[in-house]
C-alpha cells in the first residue's frame, strides 16, 4: 500500500448539531470520542436539552436524542 496514512494515524472528533467540534482536542479512537461526548453532554443536564437552530427553526433536542444529531469525523 503506497498510502502513508494508516489506521493508527487517524484521529476522531465529534461535530455538534451546530457543526462545531465538541472538543479542541482530537481523539485516538472513535470509542474515545464517543466517551468524551457522554461527558460533554452533561453540560446540558440542567436545562435538559440541547438548543440550536436549523433552517431558521429553533430546536430543543432532548439529551437522549442528541447523539443522533451529532456526526463523528475522521481526521
Amino acid at each position: 500500500m503506497t498510502d502513508s496514512t494508516t489506521k493508527t494515524n487517524l484521529k476522531w472528533n465529534i461535530l455538534s448539531p451546530d457543526n462545531f467540534p465538541i472538543s479542541m482536542d482530537d481523539f485516538n479512537s472513535e470509542k474515545e470520542a464517543w466517551s468524551y461526548f457522554e461527558k460533554w453532554k452533561t453540560n446540558f443536564d440542567n436545562q435538559g436539552y440541547y438548543s440550536t437552530t436549523k433552517g431558521g427553526r429553533y430546536l430543543r433536542i432532548p439529551l437522549k436524542e442528541l447523539k443522533a444529531y451529532c456526526d463523528i469525523i475522521t481526521l
